[in-house]
């Protein structure tokens, strides 16, 4: 099975677009049609994007992240990897593909 890291673009863009490419690939991964990867790291970014920039309240937080965990293997890097010269928080994405051996990260 093809192994995903969906950046936080992705999991956020799905919430509000119920239809297009991004939602197909998100579907895919809750129909366990592809693996998606993700880490704490990556889940506490996801919760703090909802809240500080879209203002969502606790309980659509909380439904919204254990959906992503329903979908998702959760992996625990044990690299922290400094990659991404223009933009340092994307570390955490790289560092989940290369703890769970990804075959792709889907990003925009």
């Amino acid at each position: 099975m093809t192994k995903v890291v969906l950046d936080n673009n992705i999991t956020v863009s799905s919430i509000f677009w119920k239809k297009g490419n991004i939602k197909e690939i998100v579907d895919k991964a809750i129909n366990r049609e592809i693996k998606n990867l993700t880490s704490e790291a990556i889940i506490d970014e996801l919760e703090d994007v909802l809240h500080r920039k879209f203002s969502h309240p606790p309980e659509i937080i909380k439904r919204e992240i254990e959906l992503l965990k329903g979908y998702s293997d959760i992996v625990d890097p044990k690299q922290k990897l400094k990659v991404v010269k223009d933009d340092p928080d994307d570390d955490k994405i790289i560092e989940a593909a290369v703890e769970g051996k990804a075959d792709y990260i889907i990003t925009f």
